[in-house]
C-alpha cells in the first residue's frame, strides 16, 4: 500500500493512495516528516544515480559498437586478402588451410554482423 500525497506539507493521510472521499488528515510528527523528506531525498539520489549510470552504459555500448564496426572492416579486408592468396599456393594442404581460415573469418563476421544488427 502507498501514502497518500493530496495533504499539504506538515500533514499525513491516514488513508491509502487513490482513495475515495476526502483526506483523513493529521499532523505529520517530526519522525515522519524526517522520514518522508528522506524518502524523497533517496529517491532522486537513486534517479540521478540511475541517469548517470544510464548515460554511462549508452556510452560504452556507442564505443563497443564503432569497435565491433571495425573490427568487421578488419575481417572483410582480411577474408578478401585471403581469398586472393588462396590461388598462389600450389598443394592441396595449403588451400585447405587457407579454406578453413577463410572459413574461420566469415563465421567471425557473421557473428559481428549479428551483434551490428
Amino acid at each position: 500500500m502507498s501514502e497518500c500525497t493530496l495533504p499539504p506539507e506538515g500533514w499525513a493521510c491516514t488513508r491509502d493512495a487513490g482513495h475515495d472521499g476526502p483526506c483523513a488528515a493529521k499532523p505529520r510528527t517530526y519522525a515522519e516528516a524526517f522520514d518522508q523528506a528522506e524518502e524523497k531525498i533517496m529517491h532522486k539520489v537513486a534517479e540521478e544515480i540511475w541517469r548517470k549510470d544510464a548515460a554511462r552504459i549508452e556510452t560504452e555500448c556507442k564505443r563497443k559498437m564503432s569497435s565491433l564496426g571495425k573490427l568487421q572492416w578488419t575481417l572483410k579486408s582480411l577474408t578478401a586478402d585471403i581469398k586472393q592468396l588462396r590461388f598462389s599456393f600450389s598443394s592441396a594442404e595449403q588451400n585447405q588451410n587457407v579454406r578453413l581460415a577463410v572459413t574461420h573469418l566469415e563465421d567471425a563476421l557473421h557473428r559481428i554482423n549479428l551483434v551490428l544488427e
